[in-house]
């Protein structure tokens, strides 16, 4: 089975696109497209089918033969109005068992004509044929919105475009997605390129399908359907001169910033080895002073450039040197184990602790400070 309709699979989802023209020899095929649907049915892996529409219209037979399909599914069918959903596209989007449109969607309907072609110049059978497509897609439209067959019959004679917000008020789809995309960003997502807005303008009376692309770009654009060409150029020539302008503002504040950027960054720098070294000279001072024992150089220094300041406020609360007659004195077997006797804990002092065991120090500050209130006060009773 060819499945070249089938844009991905997961999750028990199947994603279809409807993307382009209905019908036709490089359109979607409606028959092979209801082939690969009915296709589904049989695969117990598939839990349901999403159906993307993003179409100017085509054949009504093809689009009728992707609307039964669809809505004769075993499966539950959602279809999403990505972009534009016009004519037939419309007619496909109606079929889904539930039925949403992106924000910035677009849905169109109008009455079933032969191409290039009007109506008047037709013969009597072709007339009768229109008119059977015409009400066959009014009913179909009327069961799958909010209205009177007389008012969607209005909307068909009078090629009738909706929003979003407008569609599911009509009651044409069920749900409004919010994407949060921009202006650019969905021109991008159209088949026709913001580029080629001009080129539409200008020779819309020329291709037919252009007619639908103008509509949709004055729609876009916000501006009435009866405002000439010039207008329309006009409006495309503000927009693109607003973006250039804002395009040009925002690579000038973008250079801005990372020059602001780059000089905080060398200051930052500076600051950094100014305080560094400073830490340094600072340390090394209170080491030859003998607030602190040499071995102990390299974990104060990484703590006076972390908080220079607080370093400083503790080297000022040892500013008188230790006297050494506590290192004389002997606990002449008093001492027990995990005591201060004598101004000693298991028979040493306050100085020998940090030369030896600084970490002891550390966890007596912390697990009991008055043990290490008294073994300081011993070590320095100058201290204030």
């Amino acid at each position: 089975m060819d499945l070249q309709y089938v844009e991905n699979f997961t999750g028990g989802t199947v994603v279809m696109l409807v993307y382009g023209e209905i019908g036709g020899e490089k359109g979607v095929n409606g028959a092979q497209f209801a082939q690969v649907i009915q296709y589904l049915q049989g695969d117990p892996e598939v839990l349901d089918i999403e159906v993307r529409v993003n179409s100017h219209g085509g054949g009504v037979l093809d689009a009728l033969n992707i609307f039964n399909a669809i809505r004769g599914s075993k499966k539950p069918c959602r279809t999403i109005i990505d972009g534009i959903a016009a004519s037939s596209g419309g007619l496909v989007a109606m079929a889904g068992h539930t039925r949403a449109i992106n924000d910035f969607g677009r849905l169109m309907v109008h009455a079933p004509s032969v191409p290039d072609k009007a109506k008047e110049t037709l013969n009597e059978n072709t007339v009768k044929m229109l008119d059977q497509f015409q009400d066959l897609i009014a009913d179909l439209l009327t069961a799958n919105s909010k209205h009177e067959k007389s008012e969607v019959v209005t909307m068909i004679n009078g090629e009738t475009w909706f929003n979003a917000n407008q569609a599911l008020e009509a009651g044409f789809v069920d749900e409004v997605i919010n994407t949060g995309r921009q202006f650019d960003e969905v021109f991008n997502g159209l088949d026709f390129e913001t580029s080629e807005l001009s080129l539409v303008v200008n020779n819309f009376n020329r291709n037919p399908k252009n007619i639908i692309k103008m509509k949709l770009v004055k729609n876009t654009l916000g501006l009435d359907e009866n405002v000439s060409e010039q207008v329309v150029n006009e409006t495309i020539a503000t927009i693109v001169n607003e973006k250039a302008t804002a395009d040009k503002a925002l690579e000038t504040e973008q250079k801005l910033h990372g020059e602001t950027k780059t000089a905080l960054k060398t200051a930052t720098d500076k600051v950094t080895e100014i305080n560094n070294s400073a830490a340094v000279s600072f340390v090394e001072n209170a080491i030859k002073e003998g607030k602190f024992a040499p071995e102990a150089k390299e974990a104060l220094i990484s703590q006076a450039k972390n908080d220079l300041k607080g370093f400083k406020t503790l080297c000022e609360s040892m500013a008188t040197p230790a006297k050494k007659i506590t290192d004389k004195i002997d606990t002449k077997g008093d001492a027990k184990a995990g005591e201060v006797v004598n101004g000693k804990l298991d028979g040493k002092t306050f100085r020998e602790l940090e030369k030896s065991s600084p970490q002891v120090i550390v966890d007596l500050l912390a697990n009991d400070p008055e043990k290490h209130a008294a073994l300081f006060a011993a070590q320095y009773p100058n201290a204030k």
